[in-house]
């Protein structure tokens, strides 16, 4: 993404990166659901930061796909849950985070704890 010319970026363009640079993360991303399957790629990665954690949700496949993340594995109470792109508020439901997913597509989730 910032092999782009940074120079004729778009205003959208812009946006992607300062989303992306205002909070770094200092925790690698890792996935949850690794060994769940033989022959597709982990589909929620998680990374647990001071305060706050990012969970990614990735549909590597041609199909349509209902992503489910179990909120316990954050291992903390969420406060708040929030589309990371667009800071749009989200609800979970019964203690588990969904999102759904268009073939090769992917939705990044921001979420507060204690």
């Amino acid at each position: 993404m910032l092999s782009d010319d940074l120079c004729t970026l778009n205003e959208k363009g812009r946006t992607v990166i300062r989303t992306v640079l205002e909070r770094p993360l200092t925790n690698a991303a890792v996935p949850i659901d690794l060994f769940e399957s033989h022959s597709e790629l982990p589909s929620i990665w998680i990374s647990q930061q001071d305060g706050f954690s990012v969970v990614a949700c990735f549909n590597w496949g041609e199909d349509d796909k209902q992503i489910t993340v179990p909120l316990d594995e954050l291992k903390k109470r969420a406060t708040s849950i929030n589309s990371f792109w667009d800071k749009k508020p989200i609800i979970a439901d019964e203690g588990n985070l969904s999102a759904f997913l268009t073939p090769r597509t992917s939705k990044a989730f921001l979420i507060k704890h204690i």
